[in-house]
């Protein structure tokens, strides 16, 4: 089942192309002083996970922790500039960019993968 993306002025084409902007081909991570990562909506170095990709500069929704499924709950402001709300799809979504961590997979070919199958452009 491919679900519409949010009638807000994204396609699958501009989702993309966003992902290209933010994300320099590696899933966004943090590491403190013993050396264990956190996974970042915006990480110290600019680079941005899947979702991250879709959050303003400057929102304060790039420093939270929040869990993809819950930032339009917490954050109402975003629900006009995602392209997913849903808070399943916005899971799986994330999670597939968190998986490429574990793996040798093209993290940009993996999430157009992912758009292309889970989505439809608004008609």
């Amino acid at each position: 089942m491919s679900y519409n993306t949010i009638q807000n002025g994204w396609t699958k084409a501009t989702m993309k192309a966003a992902i290209r902007k933010y994300n320099n081909g590696t899933p966004a991570v943090d590491y403190n002083d013993e050396g264990v990562y956190s996974c970042e909506y915006k990480a110290k170095d600019g680079n941005r996970c899947a979702v991250g990709c879709f959050i303003p500069d400057g929102h304060e929704a790039l420093q939270s922790g929040e869990p993809a499924s819950s930032l339009a709950a917490d954050y109402p402001d975003l629900e006009k500039v995602l392209p997913i709300l849903d808070a399943d799809l916005i899971n799986s979504f994330q999670l597939t960019h968190d998986r490429c961590r574990e793996s040798d997979a093209d993290l940009h070919k993996t999430l157009d993968n992912w758009i292309d199958d889970a989505l439809e452009d608004p008609k």
